[in-house]
């Protein structure tokens, strides 16, 4: 065994000429430029990468010093190095070296001494480090780069903090929010600085446990004192930097939260004024309310006034005095309604409408109420969006605009009527309080009559606020209006000047869908019945009389009773089929909508007319009637029973 490895060690022994070969190719090919010098300083021996790097032939290099390659070594320097390298015997240092063409470049040097045939020698390894120092300098660029931008960053106060609390770093948005300028900070400690005394012991706690756990601190608000004393509201986040070989920096990043501070003392200001408004919300209630037992009695007075209108023809004088109780009733359930539009209590089935066509309808109308004396003048917008809303409503919104336009002109004047399309941007309407984003359809109404002040403007839109005489109006008209565009997620806007007239604009969403069919002219005649069998339910004894002696009258079949469980024992009871049931909307113990539902399981094709003095939501959603709902205001007169008792029989 021990002989065969002699023989295989022996195999592979070398010569002395053929390991100086290879060391010689292994020289020739190594990666960095190899330099043997001289006790002068000349070259005695380079490699290929050596030759290659410079740009200078081998027996050209042969015959230069290192000063020729070295634009910062000077030949006067030559003695003293060779001295320092015999010293140290190894040393490793950066220069820089010019090529051929006199390009200079970067390099780094690691020179030792070698002694070979009893002659001293200095061997250089060159390495080209232009691609390192490349990297270096961008390095270096990058973090002046950030380093100027935390210095100038605006709005942000930026500190750094060794974790012994003194101060690193201060830019100069520290310098305006603190007070104190750089020199004045670096090196202060952060708790003498602006630290507040009842916060000392809690942040000394927080830097004391971020050493421990080497975790940043938490962001969070605070309040810190400047330099003259003041305090300041912030909000701070901080990040704790550990670079490799340094010692960590917990750097901060402050925010000024005064503005926010102010701005939220005004939103709380604002939710003061809105709880004020809330205020008038509940006398909208409060007006809903009392409306709906109002609405009861009034009922009771407009049918029988008509009903001994009817009945009593024979008599001279009392058809003339019911006319005056019908007139009075019907005022008061016209003030009525317009406390439910200001309340916002008033049920509304909406159509798809044109305003186009629907306005051009009342044009005969309107002309009529204006009188020759004011020019009415219509310009409607070409191919106009389409809105939903209620058509009656709407009636109501161009009447009343109408009539107030009339009463603001003295004499002759001029009324004019238009739609338009407009879109309001997120910006727009930061700018113009009251306006909300989105496509409206705009309907305005303007007149060059009499023109309103400012104070008078503040207050238009207030119940029962009006510059009529005694006797002429209530107040409530535009309260009416503003409460029915706001139940159509819509709104207004008057611009007026006194002596140079007055504009309503209102703003109405556009909607996207197809129009509805036309609206209905209401019928002037009774409708009568066909013998059908209908059931009225109503809490209210005199409203129940009332309405079963009129579907008598009407030739209907009448089953009545005043509560609900009653009615359920009377259908289930009844021998035939009932064909349609009247029933008010809020009653003791079941609400109509839920008696209607148990009902219908016991006659499948019973219809249903609801009635109420006021909109409850069994029915409406936020006041707006579900599709296929029939549904009638209270008080109602004699013609508009008899239309929407056959509307809900569906005849």
């Amino acid at each position: 065994m021990t002989n065969k490895l002699n023989d295989h060690l022996g195999e592979k022994t070398l010569t002395t000429e053929q390991m100086s070969t290879r060391l010689q190719q292994t020289v020739e090919l190594a990666s960095e430029a190899i330099f043997w010098l001289e006790r002068n300083g000349r070259f005695s021996y380079v490699n290929e990468r050596a030759c290659h790097s410079l740009g200078y032939t081998r027996a050209e290099l042969l015959l230069m010093f290192l000063w020729d390659i070295d634009p910062d070594f000077s030949k006067e320097r030559w003695d003293n190095q060779w001295e320092d390298l015999e010293e140290k015997e190894k040393n490793t240092f950066e220069t820089r070296h010019r090529r051929k063409d006199g390009h200079i470049f970067p390099v780094e040097v690691s020179a030792c001494q070698i002694i070979s045939d009893e002659e001293e020698y200095h061997a250089a390894f060159v390495r080209d480090i232009t691609e390192r120092k490349a990297v270096e300098m961008a390095l270096s660029e990058s973090e002046e780069r950030f380093r100027t931008l935390m210095e100038n960053i605006p709005n942000i106060a930026v500190q750094g903090y060794a974790l012994d609390r003194s101060v690193l770093f201060w830019n100069k948005a520290s310098e305006t929010l603190y007070g104190y300028s750089k020199n004045e900070a670096i090196g202060a400690d952060l708790m003498e600085l602006l630290i507040p005394l009842e916060m000392r012991k809690e942040i000394a706690e927080a830097f004391h446990l971020m050493n421990d756990t080497g975790e940043s601190l938490p962001s969070r608000e605070m309040t810190l004192k400047r330099k003259d004393g003041s305090t300041v509201p912030i909000f701070t986040s901080h990040v704790l930097n550990k670079p490799i070989g340094q010692k960590p920096v917990l750097f901060s990043f402050d925010m000024d939260l005064t503005e926010l501070k102010q701005a939220e003392a005004e939103r709380l200001e604002f939710e003061t004024q809105l709880h004020q408004s809330q205020k008038i919300d509940s006398m909208g209630r409060l007006a809903g309310g009392v409306a709906h037992d109002y609405n009861n009695m009034l009922s009771v007075i407009i049918g029988r006034a008509e009903l001994a209108k009817k009945r009593s023809l024979d008599s001279a004088s009392l058809p003339d005095d019911l006319d005056q109780i019908l007139q009075a009733a019907m005022r008061s359930r016209d003030i009525t309604q317009q406390l439910l539009a200001y309340a916002r209590k008033q049920a509304i089935a909406p159509k798809v409408l044109d305003l186009n066509v629907t306005v051009a309808s009342m044009l005969t109308m309107l002309k009529q109420l204006l009188g020759e004396d004011i020019d009415l003048v219509w310009q409607p917008k070409e191919d106009l969006w389409l809105v939903e809303v209620d058509p009656s409503q709407l009636d109501q919104i161009l009447v009343n605009l109408c009539v107030n336009a009339r009463d603001a002109i003295a004499d002759i004047g001029k009324m004019t009527i238009e739609t338009d399309m407009v879109t309001l941007d997120q910006a727009y309407c930061h700018d113009h309080a009251g306006f909300i984003p989105g496509d409206f359809v705009m309907l305005a109404v303007s007149d060059d009559g009499c023109g309103m002040d400012k104070e008078t403007l503040d207050k238009i839109f207030e119940p029962f606020f009006t510059t009529k005489g005694h006797g002429d109006g209530t107040g409530l008209g535009l309260s009416m209006i503003y409460g029915i565009v706001k139940q159509h997620n819509g709104f207004i806007y008057v611009y007026s000047e006194p002596n140079e007239g007055t504009t309503f604009k209102i703003y109405l969403p556009r909607h996207t869908g197809q129009v509805t069919e036309a609206y209905e002219a209401v019928s002037e005649e009774l409708l009568k019945g066909q013998g059908e069998t209908v059931l009225v339910v109503e809490d209210e004894a005199a409203i129940l009389t009332l309405i079963e002696e009129l579907l008598t009258d009407f030739g209907y079949r009448v089953l009545a009773t005043s509560s609900p469980s009653a009615a359920l024992d009377l259908a289930n009871t009844h021998p035939g089929e009932i064909d349609l049931l009247i029933t008010d909307v809020v009653m003791p113990g079941m609400n109509g909508r839920v008696l209607a539902g148990r009902l219908q399981l016991m006659h499948p094709r019973l219809k249903c007319l609801y009635m109420s003095g006021y909109t409850a939501n069994v029915i409406a959603h936020h006041g707006v009637l579900e599709k296929g709902i029939h549904f009638i205001q209270k008080p109602f007169s004699l013609i508009d029973f008899s239309i929407h008792t056959r509307k809900a029989l569906g005849l």
